[in-house]
This record gives C-alpha cells, sequence and structure tokens, in this order.
C-alpha cells in the first residue's frame, strides 16, 4: 500500500509537463509572445528601416501625360486625390481658405511638384507645374525643348508665341476646345499652366 502513494503525484507532474507542451505547440505562452514582437524587437535593437514593413505612406511619385494633366480641368476635387499616387491638400496659412491640391507627378521623364486650384464648387479650374522654380538657369534650348514636346502632345502649334524685350521672358500657349495651356520662360522660371478655354478668343 506504501508503494502506491507516490502515484498520485507522478501522475500529476506527468499532466502538467503534457499540458505545457500542447500549450506551447498551439502558438501561445513566451514562445508565441516572441514571434509576435518581432518588429518591436527589431525596433528597440536598432534595426534599419528596410527590415520594417513598408507602409503606404512612402509612395513613389506618378506616371502622368499632359492629357491626362488637362483632364483635371473640370474634375471635382475629391476625385482627384488619389491620382499620381496620392496628393496632400493645399490651404492658406491660417487655414481658412482651401486652394486645392498639391501633387508630385513624373512628367516626360522627370519629377516635379504640380498644383490644382479649385472654385468655390471644389471644382478644378487650374493646373500647374514647376519645371524650375529660381534655384537654377534655364537655358533657351531647354524651354524651347518643352515648347516642342507640349506642340507634339497637343497635335497644333502654338497660338501665341512671344518674347517680351522688357522682362526677357518667353510665353507660349495652345488652345483646344477644353483647355488653354501655357508654358512661361524667364531666366530661372519654367513653368506650365493649364486653364478652362471658357471665353477665350481662337
Amino acid at each position: 500500500m506504501i508503494r502506491y502513494k507516490w502515484i498520485l503525484p507522478i501522475l500529476l507532474l506527468t499532466a502538467g509537463i503534457s499540458l505545457a507542451a500542447c500549450h506551447s505547440e498551439n502558438g501561445s505562452g513566451p514562445a508565441a509572445a516572441q514571434e509576435t514582437n518581432i518588429y518591436e524587437d527589431q525596433a528597440e535593437s536598432g534595426a534599419s528601416d528596410a527590415s520594417l514593413p513598408v507602409t503606404e505612406e512612402t509612395s513613389a511619385s506618378g506616371e502622368a501625360s499632359l492629357g491626362e494633366l488637362q483632364a483635371l480641368i473640370g474634375m471635382e476635387d475629391s476625385s482627384t486625390a488619389e491620382m499620381f499616387g496620392g496628393s496632400q491638400e493645399n490651404w492658406t496659412e491660417d487655414k481658412a481658405f482651401y486652394i486645392g491640391r498639391i501633387f508630385e507627378i513624373t512628367l516626360m521623364g522627370q519629377t516635379y511638384p504640380m498644383y490644382t486650384s479649385c472654385d468655390d464648387n471644389n471644382i478644378v479650374n487650374s493646373v500647374s507645374v514647376w519645371i524650375a522654380n529660381g534655384s537654377r538657369q534655364v537655358t533657351e534650348e531647354e524651354a524651347r525643348g518643352w515648347a516642342e514636346a507640349i506642340t507634339a502632345s497637343v497635335g497644333a502649334e502654338p497660338t501665341y508665341d512671344d518674347t517680351s524685350s522688357e522682362a526677357g521672358s518667353r510665353n507660349w500657349k495652345w488652345v483646344s476646345d477644353q483647355t488653354i495651356i501655357s508654358l512661361h520662360w524667364m531666366d530661372k522660371i519654367l513653368s506650365l499652366s493649364i486653364n478652362p478655354a471658357v471665353g477665350e478668343l481662337k
């Protein structure tokens, strides 16, 4: 009778070990907690950003064509928000007036900031692309290259092509049934703008 007094504790110990093993295999307990917190461990150990998950906030600029930029005119502002890889709202400094949106686009192989502006009904009524904003010299060859590329895209010669002798600036304009495309060049400035053709004499 005395030899059996150790059987119950041994059985309880064996059952406890079996339950612990099953608990670990089912993905809970310390082993599972270690696997779940892998990104926290990487962050604490100073792992590089490349080893962390990529979020949607880091998106590359979107490819765009001149025709796609023309198509923005007349669109609802909310419909343009996710175009060309996404945008951010553009407000006046005091947040009292909504201007439009700011995009980063790839146009003709280069990346540029693009801005839209809206009317009181939040309809896009202007698109502008700053090819050079004063930080570098723009050659006449580069400006003419853009004029030729726009002419090829539109399929027509500019209706206006003039050089201002006073300011030294040059302006090109292409008018279609829906939009007016303007290219402005002066010294360190080269900009492209698109507006509705409402009321324009052709």
